[in-house]
C-alpha cells in the first residue's frame, strides 16, 4: 500500500476480505483457468470476444487477489473504541433529526464498506462527521441531496 498509514480492519472485516481471497482462489479463479483452457483447446481463439471476455475476467480476479493479499499483508486488525467516543469499529446509534429515524453504523475502513450493511467507512461523510464525537452530540452532513443532522444515541 502506497500511503504513509496502514490499512485498518476489523476483525469481522478481515474475516470477510478472507472468504473473498478464499472463494477467489479456490473457486472463481479455477473456473475460469479452465473455461480459458477449454477454448484453447476448442481452436482459434483470436477472434473470439467471449475468449476475451474471459481473460480480462481472470485478468481481473488475479489483481483482485493480489490486493487482497497486499492488505492483508499491511492490515493492523483492531475492533476500535469502547471509550463511548465514535472511533474506527465503533457500532454508533443515531437519529435523523429531520424525520426521528434511528439509524445503527458501523465505523470500518473503506476497504470493509458496505453502506447496505449499515458499515461506513471512515473516510465518508457521515464517518468523517461521527468520528471523535460522543453520545449526545448532534452532527451536520452537507450533501448533494440536501442537509442532514444525527443525533448520536449511543456508541459500542
Amino acid at each position: 500500500m502506497a500511503s504513509l498509514e496502514r490499512p485498518r480492519l476489523t476483525p469481522e472485516g478481515k474475516i470477510e476480505i478472507e472468504q473473498e481471497l478464499d472463494h477467489l482462489r479456490t473457486t472463481k479463479y479455477p473456473q475460469l483457468h479452465a473455461r480459458i483452457s477449454e477454448m484453447s483447446q476448442e481452436g482459434d481463439v483470436s477472434d473470439n470476444s467471449e475468449y476475451e471476455d474471459v481473460r480480462d475476467e481472470l485478468n481481473r480476479v488475479r489483481s483482485r487477489m493480489e490486493e487482497i493479499d497486499l492488505l492483508l499483508s499491511e492490515a493492523i486488525v483492531s475492533s476500535g473504541g469502547d471509550s463511548g467516543t465514535v472511533a474506527f469499529g465503533s457500532t454508533v446509534t443515531v437519529v435523523n433529526v429531520a424525520n426521528g429515524t434511528e439509524l445503527v453504523y458501523r465505523i470500518v475502513s473503506p476497504h470493509e464498506a458496505n453502506p447496505v450493511q449499515k458499515r461506513i467507512s471512515t473516510t465518508s461523510p457521515v464517518g468523517v462527521a461521527l468520528l471523535g464525537k460522543q453520545v449526545g452530540d448532534s452532527v451536520t452532513i452537507n450533501s448533494p441531496n440536501g442537509t442532514l443532522t444525527l443525533d448520536i444515541r449511543d456508541v459500542r
